[in-house]
């Protein structure tokens, strides 16, 4: 079973409302899937590196759909690690 990411953005720190942006999912023996997001925010998994760096130094946080955060460098972690199993057919 996999693990869908998200960055959380615009949050309340009284109400904890938020904003979130799908990253992407994890599944055991399949390559990262990274949601392009329409191109809206990054085209490259490159450029998503230096927007979630911007994002998270403005405050935004990267939780998976447990609810559970993680840093910016495990993400990124996860994800090149995952770049070396196979591909998801389409």
């Amino acid at each position: 079973m996999g693990c869908n990411y998200y960055l959380r953005y615009n949050i309340c720190d009284k109400c904890g409302r938020h904003d979130e942006i799908h990253l992407g999912k994890a599944s055991p023996g399949w390559k990262f899937l990274l949601q392009y997001n329409n191109g809206q925010y990054y085209t490259t998994w490159e450029e998503m590196k230096g927007w979630l760096l911007r994002m998270t130094l403005l405050g935004a946080e990267i939780v998976d759909e447990y609810n559970r955060r993680t840093t910016l460098k495990k993400f990124i972690r996860l994800v090149e690690s995952k770049q070396s199993e196979k591909s998801r057919p389409h």
